[in-house]
Order: C-alpha cells, then structure tokens, then sequence
C-alpha cells in the first residue's frame, strides 16, 4: 500500500511541476511570454502602449497587434 501512495504522490507532484513550469511567464528583454515545447506566446510593448504578440498554438502561426488601454487588436495568421 505505501508504494502505491508513494507512487500516486510522486505522479501528482510532478504532473503539477510540469504543468506550472508551462505557464510560468518568463522574460526576454523587452520581450516576455511562455514558452512549452512546440508551443509559445511571446509579446513586447512599446512606449505608446502598443503590443505584439506572436503565438504558436497547434502548428498555426498567428500575429496580433494590439493597444490593450483602448480594447483594440488585429489578429493574422498561417492556417
């Protein structure tokens, strides 16, 4: 019984460290995202409030430019 709690532990504690390390931001410069394998969302801001942010979710590149103060953004991508 002790090895099959101490294996259920063991599993739980390392599906929830790998599922934190995905979704922990990191920084780049003036660039910051999450990155996870093939997978990724990086963005930068510029002094007027401007962002881009480049994703790549599911084999499909996409871009976006947008200006989050006035709740506007333009998406393109390769599908």
């Amino acid at each position: 019984m002790f090895k099959v709690t101490s294996a259920l532990f063991l599993s739980a504690t390392l599906f929830t460290t790998a599922a934190h390390a995905t979704i922990q931001e990191q920084q780049w410069g003036n660039w910051f995202g999450n990155t996870s394998g093939m997978e990724f969302g990086i963005n930068a801001d510029n002094d007027v409030g401007e962002r881009i942010t480049f994703t790549c979710l599911g084999g499909h590149l996409g871009i976006t430019y947008s200006v989050p103060a006035k709740n506007y953004s333009i998406s393109s991508g390769a599908y």
